[in-house]
């Protein structure tokens, strides 16, 4: 694939607009107050506590209700399609927030792309130090489900 134009838009993220066009200077949050709210959701909903889960969620000064615009989640919602939206609004809330938020969700859930290391290597000093053998992982072709994913949310039937 040659690049072209088509690599380029004008559509960007503009929550923390001046920062960018600071280059990177001045103050941006890292750890937002969603974060804590959802993670709490999430907490709720897997020790049994949907209706609770559910009242985070529809909080009117929440992301989802307040920033998003988003419909209230339905009482008689599923434990599935109430994870979906913690996952979804941690996904567009915290966008641009702490260091791989979205990687590790994805991690978790299977998610990621087939291929896609699951842990970072043991650095070459460390091999090197310990006298250990020089290894590889990774890639289609290593996809064992033990350092390398052999998920993936695009083989996934259920979220086609």
């Amino acid at each position: 694939m040659r690049p072209g134009y088509y690599f380029f838009s004008n559509y960007n993220h503009h929550r923390y607009i001046d920062w960018y066009h600071s280059w990177g200077y001045g103050p941006i949050p890292i750890f937002l107050k969603a974060e804590n709210d959802l993670l709490l959701a999430e907490a709720l909903l897997r020790t049994g506590d949907k209706s609770g889960s559910i009242a985070i969620l529809n909080n009117p000064d929440g992301s989802r209700i307040n920033r998003g615009n988003l419909s209230e989640i339905s009482a008689d919602a599923t434990e599935e399609e109430v994870l979906e939206a913690i996952f979804y609004e941690r996904e567009i809330e915290l966008i641009n927030t702490g260091g791989f938020l979205s990687f590790c969700d994805m991690r978790r859930r299977d998610m990621l792309q087939k291929g896609t290391p699951l842990h970072f290597p043991i650095p070459g000093y460390e091999v090197e130090m310990h006298n250990m053998s020089y290894y590889t992982f990774g890639g289609v072709e290593n996809a064992d489900g033990v350092n390398t994913s052999n998920g993936g949310w695009f083989e996934d039937e259920k979220r086609k």
